[in-house]
Formats: C-alpha cells, sequence, structure tokens
C-alpha cells in the first residue's frame, strides 16, 4: 500500500520528538529481525510496533549503519533506547518471527529523543528511502528560467534589506499602537506590537475597500493595519482611504490588473509580496496576521488569538484534503503569526523556496510541508482555525446548510474568506450573491480610477470618517 501518507505516521506518534541517531553496522539490513517482533500486520495503519532503535534503522538503512553508539562517541547523550516502528501490508500474517521484507511494504521508523522521521519502501529485495511527503511537490524538475527569477528577487531584496528595514520600522511602529489592548496582554516579551498585513496590486483595491466597509460597520478597528503596495497607482490610491502604506523598490515590480484565475502568472508574482510581507514584518519583531484582499470580517479575530498564547501560528483550514496539503491544510490567505525565534526560521526559509511557489504556482504547498517539518524538528506550533469560526469559500460552496445561518444573521463567524473561487470576476458575483459587497456600483474599480480621491471619499471610505463614525477617534 504504498498510498499511505507521513500524516499517519504523525496521527500515531505525534507525542514523540524525532532525533537524530547513529547507528551500527551488525548484520545484513535484509535478514535482521525487529527485536524478534513482526511489522503491523493487517491493512492500513492499524497500530504499531517498538523496536531496538538502532536495529530499526540498520535493517532499512545500510549505507550508513556503521555509526558507533551514541554512548560511545557522545557521553552526554540521553534518550530512550526503542524505535516506533510503523508499518503497513495489505495482507500479512507471517507470525511473530517474520522477517521484515516479508511483513512490510513499507516502514517509519520514528526515533523518540532529538530528530527525525525516516520513511522506507521495500523495492526489488532491499529497502528504499522514500520521500516523508507523499505527493513530492516541491520537487523538480525546475526550469531555469524560475531559478533566476527567484535568485532575482532574493538578491534584490537583500542588498538593500537595511533600506528597507529602516522604512518599513517606523509605518510598523505607527501601525502597532493600535494593538488590540487584550491582544496585547498575550504577546511575547519580545513583540513590539501586532499588525494586520495585506499586500495587493490596483486590481483588488475594491475588494480591500469593501473589507474595509465590513469592518467599519461592524465597529472592528484596523488601524493597525499596513499594506504592502505592488504598484504606484494603489499605493496612491491606499495614502488618499487613510491606509498605512509601504511600497519599495526592492520588493519588486508588480503589474495593476487582478490574477484571472487561480495559479497564473500574476498569481504567482503576487505571491513575492505576500512572502516578503510577511518575512520582514516578522522579521522587525512583529506579531502578524496576514489576510488576502477577498475577507469579510464580523468580529474581531484578535480576541480568538488572545485566548491561545500558547500558539505561535494560526491558520484559516483551506479545506482541501488532498495530499499535496496534509497534514495541517493551511490556507495561506489567512493566517497569524506571533514573532518567536522559531517563527523566524519558519518564514526565512519560506522566502528562500520562491522557485518552488513558481514551479507549482502555490504558496501553499510550500508552507505545508516546512509547517510540518518545523513543527517536527523544532516544535513550531500551529493550529488549524476553527472552520465555523473562520470559514472559507469551501463553505460557501458546499456547506449550503451553515451558510444560510451565516446569510441570516443567526450565527456570525469571526470573518469569511471568498477563496475556493476560479478568480476576480467570481470573487465579486459570489460576494454580492451573499449581499456581503458594501460598495455602491458608483464606486466599484473603474470608477475609483476615474475620479481619484474626491469618489473614493464620496463613496466614505475614508478610514478618518469610520473611526468617527465609531467612536474609535
Amino acid at each position: 500500500m504504498r498510498a499511505i501518507q507521513f500524516t499517519c505516521g504523525v496521527a500515531l506518534g505525534a507525542v514523540l520528538a524525532l532525533v537524530w541517531v547513529a547507528r551500527e553496522h551488525e548484520a545484513p539490513p535484509l535478514r535482521r529481525r525487529l527485536a524478534d517482533e513482526n511489522c503491523v500486520a493487517g491493512a492500513g495503519w492499524t497500530g504499531f510496533k517498538r523496536a531496538e532503535r538502532y536495529a530499526a534503522l540498520q535493517h532499512v538503512d545500510a549505507d550508513n549503519a556503521n555509526h558507533k553508539r551514541p554512548g560511545d562517541v557522545y557521553a552526554s547523550w540521553r534518550g530512550p533506547a526503542n524505535a516506533w516502528v510503523l508499518g503497513t501490508n495489505g495482507t500479512f500474517d507471517g507470525g511473530e518471527n517474520a522477517l521484515i521484507p516479508e511483513a512490510c511494504a513499507e516502514l517509519d521508523v520514528a526515533v523518540p529523543g532529538a530528530g527525525h522521521v525516516y520513511r522506507y519502501v521495500a523495492e526489488g529485495g532491499a529497502w528504499a528511502p522514500l520521500s516523508r511527503y507523499e505527493s513530492g511537490y516541491t520537487l523538480g524538475p525546475m526550469p531555469e528560467k524560475h531559478r533566476v527569477r527567484a535568485r532575482e528577487l532574493l538578491a534584490t531584496l537583500m542588498s538593500q534589506i537595511d533600506a528597507v528595514r529602516g522604512e518599513l520600522a517606523p509605518i510598523l511602529a505607527e501601525a502597532a499602537k493600535h494593538t488590540p489592548a487584550a491582544y496585547a496582554r498575550t504577546m511575547g516579551d519580545t513583540s513590539r506590537g501586532a499588525v494586520l498585513v495585506m499586500a495587493i496590486n490596483w486590481g483588488n483595491f475594491d475588494l480591500l475597500l469593501n473589507f474595509l466597509r465590513s469592518a467599519c460597520d461592524r465597529r472592528v478597528d484596523v488601524r493597525n493595519l499596513v499594506v504592502f503596495a505592488g504598484d504606484d497607482r494603489v499605493y496612491g490610491a491606499l495614502k488618499d482611504v487613510g491606509v498605512l502604506t509601504f511600497k519599495h523598490e526592492a520588493l519588486g515590480e508588480f503589474g495593476e490588473a487582478a490574477a484571472r484565475v487561480y495559479g497564473d502568472r500574476t498569481f504567482s508574482t503576487m505571491m513575492w509580496l505576500k512572502m516578503t510581507s510577511a518575512y520582514l514584518v516578522n522579521d522587525l519583531g512583529y506579531d502578524l496576521l496576514f489576510q488576502d484582499a477577498d475577507l469579510y470580517w464580523w468580529r474581531d479575530p484578535w480576541a480568538y488569538f488572545a485566548a491561545r498564547p500558547d500558539v505561535e501560528t494560526f491558520w484559516m483550514d483551506d479545506g482541501a484534503r488532498t495530499v499535496r496539503f496534509a497534514p495541517a491544510f493551511p490556507n495561506t490567505g489567512y493566517y497569524a503569526v506571533r514573532a518567536t525565534d522559531r517563527t523566524a526560521k519558519f518564514l526565512g526559509e519560506v522566502l528562500m523556496l520562491y522557485e518552488f511557489v513558481l514551479l507549482r504556482s502555490s504558496q501553499q504547498v510550500v508552507v505545508t510541508e516546512l509547517l510540518a517539518e518545523h513543527h517536527a524538528r523544532y516544535g513550531l506550533t500551529f493550529k488549524q482555525l476553527p472552520w465555523w469560526n473562520f470559514p472559507s469559500g469551501k463553505h460557501f460552496h458546499h456547506n449550503k446548510a451553515f451558510f444560510s445561518t451565516v446569510l441570516d444573521g443567526s450565527y456570525e463567524p469571526y470573518c469569511f474568506h471568498m477563496c475556493w473561487t476560479s478568480g476576480k470576476v467570481d470573487k465579486l458575483k459570489f460576494l454580492k450573491q451573499a449581499k456581503l459587497w458594501l460598495l455602491e456600483p458608483a464606486c466599484d474599480l473603474k470608477a475609483l480610477a476615474d475620479a481619484a480621491p474626491e469618489v473614493r471619499r464620496s463613496c466614505d471610505l475614508h478610514l478618518a470618517t469610520c473611526r468617527a463614525h465609531d467612536g474609535m477617534a
């Protein structure tokens, strides 16, 4: 049964910390019994067995089996003597002394203490190493144009990183003055505040304005919002509306048009701005909530995050249950990150993998694999946000009974994300159908483009007006 995911091993062994293990060669790997214990019997991951840890690893990793035991090399090493061996085979009835090649089609060896999980599959009478990620979505072949583009963007950013940080720092400090008080009490000692982060180009300006209107109508203070602008037109428009805005040439050049469909060139290009914005805010020491423009708010989400100060990252449930998004199924259009050493390393590594975002036309694939890896290796904590509190387009389309309670006002989630759509046209159509589109026809994107600040102010979209209306000034 090759179609077994690493996530199954996580489900069975989540309580285990994983370790780097030294191995000692003792016997030919294909003939070694694991402490007289057979592999797991039955179809699927129905259980697991304990085995002496070196025997387990020597059995499947002959090329690296001639290291000394840790006690002979590192006198200070401590830890359990056993590994957990997870195995699968559809039809096994070999008895307790069966050899592992006859007992299992696949093995996961997890050694508690401080290290790693090893995954192997039986092929041609030997154990072949297997990726922990069944999809292999962050593997090549990698087109050279993606490598070049990613290197160029990263080199441009890092060559001016001090200037970027210097210009961004006062903007974040101004936004952080409006960190919600309840959330501020849960921040770490080194956090400088909490910032709502968005990254858009002109093509999604109307979606952002609709979000602002929803927050204003619900009296949710969003003065801690900082928007990273992808082009000069949206930068000027955001300034007119009174939003704290940042733009710098080192972040790259982005077109004005909205993505036509999920995963197209514009979509993938804007992923760089979204990745760099989160990285920079975290790098400067701020907690952040990143969100796409197609959000509608009912309640202040910071209150939810404040209730779980032990969680470093929160992720909207994407709704997909495909292998490539397992095990956390994170939606990268809505997530919160506290400023910690672990999240700094995590977001830094995400930034380094933009070429794979281009390859797969998806930031979520990269984030999914790194999130699982950092959780296992470094203890990075994450929480999948309850879908009923933070619903997405998946639930709009596939859970009509639930969403009817949202639309008739009998239930109010924290927010709604109009994802699971093919592009901007569908987002507008569905938001209007759901009566979650609050902008007047005179305030559509074309009118806003034609008439500049006067139209934006006449549409009651200036944040100063919103604050005065809500008593937040």
